[in-house]
């Protein structure tokens, strides 16, 4: 799957989960409060950069991708959107990686909760795309993430526990061809 591809399918599902939230809010249709639009993805400020560059530091396929890099090198391979897992004066990225952090049939996916001026990764998976549902644990979105690799479909549940997302259900399907 192109990286294109990729990113038209999170922005696809991360704009869906919204307009559904906001149709829920408002107790209107969800199909008919899908015309907000997300045009780009925003840049991470420095403190999330180094949250998700910290665990690759130290591994020699990374390293060279990320030690010493400006924000705005760092940024080219995180595509971001704002989102609200919990409250809506609560600003959280949903991230998909990009170039060293982006493979032929998936990437990394990590979800970034902000808390004030504290951000914390509580969630980081590998996956095709993620989906946020209307469904809620401890009170933030529940998550639900694809991987679709050589035939195979890989569907995770996640659940958040007031500190992280856990998987609470994995399945699998195959023969997709």
């Amino acid at each position: 799957m192109s990286m294109k591809l990729k990113t038209a399918c999170l922005m696809i599902c991360v704009l869906a989960a919204a307009g559904a939230a906001m149709a829920q809010s408002t107790g209107a249709n969800p199909a008919a409060e899908r015309t907000e639009s997300i045009n780009s993805t925003v840049p991470l400020p420095r403190v999330v950069l180094d949250l998700l560059i910290e665990p690759f530091k130290d591994d020699e396929h990374y390293r060279d991708s990320v030690i010493g890099k400006s924000d705005e090198e760092l940024n080219k391979y995180f595509a971001a959107v704002v989102v609200h897992l919990s409250r809506p004066d609560q600003v959280d990225y949903v991230i998909e990686g990009r170039g060293p952090f982006a493979g032929a049939d998936s990437a990394r996916l990590w979800i970034v909760r902000s808390s004030g001026s504290q951000f914390k990764v509580v969630l980081n998976e590998t996956a095709s795309f993620f989906e946020l549902l209307n469904s809620r644990t401890s009170g933030y979105k529940d998550i639900r993430s694809v991987w679709i690799v050589s035939g195979q479909r890989r569907t995770r549940l996640f659940h958040f526990t007031g500190t992280e997302y856990k998987r609470a259900e994995e399945k699998w399907s195959g023969d997709l061809q």
